[in-house]
């Protein structure tokens, strides 16, 4: 079992810039895994998907297709169950609340959380969550 974030997910769709195809071998590679995440990971999902097809990266019904085949992917668990453990997370990276849910479900289930998020992930690196983080990023 593995939790993933957006930054991840959205590398199973869609290339990022100087990637050759839908997402670096890595993040493809946990497709093969249990995969988990808070249930607010379609919100994000979908709205850097919307911003791929506003800038024209990625087609509408690709995008669709995405966010409807997601939770099938991806066993979600709902975000407020980890509010307090992400908090107490995000004061001790001084990170962004959001960004430390994705490290609480992963401390709570005992997993590691897989990221393509630098400055999340650089963050972590220097702190005690660091082997928690399965680095997507370099």
């Amino acid at each position: 079992m593995l939790v993933v974030d957006a930054s991840v997910a959205v590398k199973w769709v869609v290339p990022e810039d100087g990637e050759a195809g839908g997402g670096t071998d890595a993040a493809l590679a946990l497709l093969e895994r249990g995969l988990l995440a808070p249930d607010f990971l379609l919100a994000e999902f979908g709205n850097v998907l919307w911003k791929k097809v506003r800038r024209g990266e990625t087609a509408v019904q690709q995008a669709s297709d995405a966010l409807r085949i997601l939770p099938t992917i991806v066993s979600l668990v709902p975000a407020a169950s980890y509010m307090d453990k992400a908090f107490e997370i995000a004061v001790a990276l001084d990170h962004p609340v959001y960004d430390c849910i994705y490290l609480a479900v992963a401390q709570v289930h005992d997993v590691a959380l897989a990221t393509a998020d630098r400055r999340l992930a650089e963050r972590c690196r220097s702190s005690k969550f660091s082997v928690s983080i399965v680095d997507l990023a370099s």
